[in-house]
């Protein structure tokens, strides 16, 4: 799988080299506008995971929702922007767009500045942002973003269409920005699955089984109260413009390949809304009157997410102004917090999958086990040098490092007692005065590793205790013990992570005078 990373990673380095170096008049031009730049300050990308956020049908560069969801990643490890198609979001992707020609471009551009040997990359996208991904991403036709895409989430993505789609409703909305000779959205974001798509719409396809999907759903419950002494309620079993079973439904949406089992997993964001504020909240354009309260027909086909509901005014009314106002309606829907959340979460769940590296925890780092590792295990992995030295003279012994590293740019080793022969290792160090990259990458579940700010240690360790450093006195120790005679120590200069040692207690507080 390294291998495999390492060549798909060379091909799009060169890949991204190219679109970088290539005049903008060269993409399409809304890419060229929006979304890619020769200009970008590209350093700030080295190293990290960028989360890319694309809007929907007839949207235009969801800024609010990428600040919320940068505020929920660390800027240590993420990077958010924006995917933009703004000028032609009228227009139903397909294969040959410019569109998803743009994404295309823009991922190969943002893997390239990440430096990064394996997925960088995660989508996290709005209703037919959805969509677009999936076409950008398509299995049939694509196999290079298999080892640079991390993730995609999709937030009321309508993976089986809408019932609104090809219907007066969705015609009568404004269609904003289209492309001449472009499938109209508002024809193909009709329901399919059971049913095919209009003439001259392509279904979305399948994307690679590698790449995992969360699909965020939005559920509004309309209800009204009767003279503060009566309640109803209708769950709608959608966020008003696209029901559950299509929000949750990619593996349903696909005739070839059929989706592996488990690849997409589905949440759930839950709201109530009053049937008058929905009222309130409908635009002119749709019809229905005011003083009408669903009967059990209207209600019944206000669930069925079928073009039934069409047919009844007040199904119209009461279910565009839910999407429109609702917390979890469609359109709020983008910007929800709890879907935010729910979405930075995976991401970072993702992530730490994906990690070209080890993850750093009391009990060791990567496959070195505190109390577990012996010292010729640990000197049989690949690229390990380094000896058991001065056993006799000190109470512990130094180990060595792996690659070209040194006693200050490496990966060292103590096994703690007065054997001459070192058994299991008692502590692990990690550190870096970044002046070669030797150390093998690696990070806490919380994302610290070598580089972090000292601010992460703060925000997920708010009351572990400093001490300065016996031997640098410029260098703070934060201590992160886990209760079972081990520890985390962070060493921290100039506010940042130098090194992390972690291992069995008093042992791991002296690492430095033992080497």
């Amino acid at each position: 799988m390294r291998l495999s990373r390492f060549v798909s990673t060379i091909a799009l380095v060169a890949a991204a080299s190219a679109v970088l170096a290539a005049p903008a008049q060269a993409a399409p031009d809304d890419c060229a506008a929006s979304n890619l730049s020769v200009d970008k300050d590209w350093s700030a990308y080295e190293g990290k995971n960028v989360a890319l956020v694309i809007h929907g049908w007839r949207g235009t560069p969801m800024v609010e929702a990428a600040d919320m969801l940068g505020g929920q990643l660390p800027a240590s490890e993420w990077a958010v922007g924006t995917f933009s198609y703004e000028n032609s979001n009228g227009d139903w992707p397909d294969a040959d767009s410019d569109v998803v020609e743009c994404l295309r471009a823009t991922i190969l551009q943002y893997a390239g500045a990440t430096g990064r040997t394996g997925p960088s990359i995660y989508l996290v996208t709005h209703s037919m942002g959805g969509i677009v991904a999936r076409v950008a991403l398509n299995l049939a036709s694509d196999r290079q973003f298999d080892d640079i895409v991390g993730g995609l989430v999709t937030i009321d993505t309508p993976h089986r269409g809408s019932p609104w789609g090809n219907t007066w409703a969705a015609k009568a909305l404004p269609q904003t920005k289209t492309t001449a000779g472009s499938m109209p959205a508002h024809q193909c974001l009709a329901l399919h699955h059971p049913g095919a798509l209009p003439a001259g719409c392509e279904l979305p396809p399948a994307i690679s089984p590698g790449i995992p999907i969360l699909q965020i759903a939005g559920d509004v419950t309309l209800t009204r109260t009767y003279f503060m002494i009566g309640r109803s309620e209708v769950d709608t079993l959608s966020d008003g413009i696209v029901w559950m079973e299509s929000q949750a439904g990619y593996r349903n949406s696909v005739d070839e390949p059929l989706p592996v089992t488990g690849q997409a997993t589905s949440s759930v964001v839950r709201c109530e809304y009053g049937w008058g504020a929905a009222l309130a909240a409908a635009p002119n354009l749709i019809r229905g009157d005011p003083s009408l309260w669903w009967d059990g027909t209207i209600a019944t086909a206000m669930q069925s997410g079928t073009a039934e509901a069409t047919k009844y005014d007040a199904a119209v009314a009461v279910l565009g102004g839910a999407s429109i106002a609702a917390p979890c309606g469609h359109g709020p829907m983008a910007k929800n917090p709890d879907a935010i959340t729910r979405a930075a979460s995976q991401l970072s769940e993702w992530a730490r999958a994906n990690a070209d590296g080890w993850e750093i925890t009391a009990d060791g780092i990567g496959p070195l086990r505190v109390g577990e590792t012996t010292w010729d295990e640990a000197s049989a992995l690949p690229g390990f040098e380094g000896h058991a030295r001065d056993w006799a003279e000190r109470s512990c012994v130094a180990g060595g490092w792996f690659g070209s590293g040194s006693a200050h740019d490496g990966l060292s080793l103590l096994a703690a007692g007065p054997e001459g022969s070192p058994g299991a290792i008692d502590v692990v160090s990690l550190s870096s005065y970044f002046r070669s990259s030797s150390s093998e990458p690696a990070a806490t579940a919380g994302g610290i590793g070598l580089g972090s700010p000292e601010s992460d240690i703060v925000r997920l360790y708010p009351s572990a205790p400093t001490v300065p450093n016996m031997l640098a006195p410029a260098i703070v120790d934060y201590r992160i013990e886990n209760g079972s005679g081990r520890a985390m120590v962070f060493g921290v200069e100039a506010g940042v992570v130098t090194y992390i040692a972690v291992g069995n207690i008093p042992d791991v507080y002296a690492v430095e005078g033992c080497a």
